[in-house]
């Protein structure tokens, strides 16, 4: 059987081709092209880089386009600065004179210094500094360590010119006028609070007792010699006892000594010698028996002791160092000549409380624990590096953790070694605490003062800049408003200070009043930068 299909093969050779086989030439050819377009594309791109760089000669932007201002396609035009020439300052020094220069300051540490020479400034009308002034920046530079400027850099003898104020307004700088205000120079550090150990009593029973009472608790304020507690010491009654038959002895002394004088015929000079020798002896005995109840605390004047009976003698020492108050309160009944009241020795907060009611102590057990907290100790750990700037009777700032309230105390300590873990300096300052907001063991941050100046000399931090090897502002020029005044920026070098904020201050190098670049002034650094590496 013979197809139509074998018929066609058998005409055309013999060979069968479909219509699928037929197209896949064309699908290679189109895949091969899919693969070589972005080749191709960029290759193109190159080609008309290349065309565009060569007609412009491959040149960065000029000054002029930096600042917003177009070239001139004039004849008067100064290519190298961007200015037209005629009233370029660079090109015209004849017409436009630099200011005048006076060389390096040796004890500011900047050259053509305003302090030295005021007529530097950029000011229509120039107030000589004043002593008071130069004694002010003589301290902030002494304080410590400042940034030093190089003697040898030339770059302040460059003065940066717009083509015009519409060039300056596209630029985007915005200007400041240097001002007065305060600055706080200081020195951070994490500290920690305790209690003063000089304020801080631990009461113990001097001998072995009974808790008989206990009148004050945790956390109460008490006065000094306020009753804490009432023990019960048999040392305390036999000390008393003592003190009596002391007493009694005196008393037969005197009556035996009275005795032998009054009847001379009667007695012999020995035995007025032994008298003499009985009575002092007896009298030994009482300031030893005195002396024994001052040990344990109880204070009894020999006033309250003379010319009294044994038996108003030991009413009297029943109730030796109770408050009459207390005294009134206890059942007559259960008074003891053993008791022995516990007071407080300074007045202050009960911290601690180790006793209950009772229970036997020891004498060398500790009762209560009181701590004047009306000043606590502030522990700060500072720098090694910043050793050098600490010293005693400095101004301490304090802000606990989580509070917005500051504390302020005294530096009275500085120790005299590191610590070998954490390389840190402890200092330690008393703060006030009258109103007990203080805690003992309360973390924060401290700052110690260095210096506080109400009339420092303040621009914004983005006027400062570092150009490699000295700090510079660009200070706008006294004629910059004038009808003829040509649009420049002086460079000034300067001594920068502490930063307060979103101000710096400039210990020397600017004058109150004058005007400089601030936000935007990158601008011009990056000019400066572009004239001291030789572009043009």
């Amino acid at each position: 059987m013979v197809t139509d299909k074998q018929t066609r093969a058998d005409r055309s050779g013999g060979a069968v081709i479909s219509a699928q086989e037929r197209y896949v030439p064309l699908w290679r050819a189109f895949r091969y092209l899919l693969s070589v377009l972005p080749t191709a594309v960029v290759f193109a791109l190159l080609v008309v880089l290349f065309w565009w760089g060569h007609h412009h000669r491959w040149t960065m932007p000029r000054w002029a386009q930096i600042v917003g201002q177009e070239e001139a396609q004039t004849d008067d035009w100064c290519a190298e600065h961007g200015v037209p020439e005629s009233v370029c300052v660079e090109c015209q020094p004849e017409q436009f004179p630099p200011p005048p220069s006076f060389g390096w300051c040796s004890e500011h540490g900047i050259p053509d210094c305003p302090l030295e020479h005021p007529e530097v400034a950029q000011l229509a009308t120039v107030t000589p500094p004043t002593d008071r002034e130069r004694a002010r920046v003589r301290r902030a530079l002494e304080l410590k360590e400042r940034p030093v400027n190089h003697p040898e850099c030339q770059l302040r003898r460059r003065r940066l010119q717009f083509a015009s104020q519409e060039a300056f307004a596209r630029s985007g700088i915005e200007l400041a006028v240097v001002q007065r205000g305060p600055v706080v120079e200081a020195l951070e550090a994490s500290g920690e609070v305790t209690y003063d150990p000089t304020r801080v009593t631990r009461v113990a029973a001097r001998t072995p007792a009974t808790v008989r009472h206990v009148y004050r608790s945790l956390g109460d304020q008490v006065a000094r010699g306020e009753i804490l507690a009432l023990l019960d010491a048999a040392e305390v009654g036999r000390s008393k006892a003592e003190l009596v038959q002391a007493l009694v002895q005196v008393q037969l002394r005197k009556a035996q000594l009275e005795r032998l004088r009054s009847t001379p015929t009667l007695s012999t000079k020995q035995q007025l010698q032994e008298a003499e020798a009985a009575l002092h002896e007896a009298q030994a005995r009482v300031l030893l028996a005195q002396q024994s109840l001052i040990n344990l605390g109880l204070v009894v004047p020999q006033e309250l002791l003379q010319d009294r009976s044994p038996d108003a003698v030991m009413a009297l020492l029943k109730l030796a160092g109770l408050p009459p108050a207390l005294a009134s309160s206890l059942d007559p009944r259960t008074i003891s000549t053993n008791l022995l009241p516990v007071a407080a020795p300074i007045e202050g907060t009960i911290i601690a409380r180790e006793i209950s009611q009772g229970e036997t102590v020891e004498s060398t057990r500790t009762l209560f624990v009181v701590a004047d907290t009306s000043h606590m100790w502030l522990n700060l750990n500072v720098r090694a590096e910043d050793a050098a700037d600490v010293h005693i009777g400095q101004r301490v700032f304090f802000r606990p953790d989580g509070s917005k309230e500051e504390f302020t105390g005294t530096l009275f300590w500085i120790d005299t070694s590191l610590d070998e873990k954490t390389r840190t300096l402890k200092v330690r300052a008393q703060l006030d605490n009258r109103h007990g907001c203080l805690r003992d063991h309360m973390f924060g941050q401290g700052r110690i003062l260095l210096r506080h100046d109400e009339n420092a000399t303040l621009v914004p931090n983005e006027a400062v800049h570092w150009e490699g090897c000295c700090f510079v502002v660009f200070v706008r020029d006294r004629d910059w408003e004038s009808l003829h005044g040509a649009r420049v920026f002086h460079v000034r070098k300067v001594r920068p200070g502490a930063v307060s904020g979103p101000r710096r201050e400039i210990i020397a190098g600017l004058l109150p009043g004058e005007v400089v670049a601030a936000r935007g002034s990158t601008i011009l650094l990056a000019q400066l930068l572009r004239h001291k590496m030789g572009a043009g």
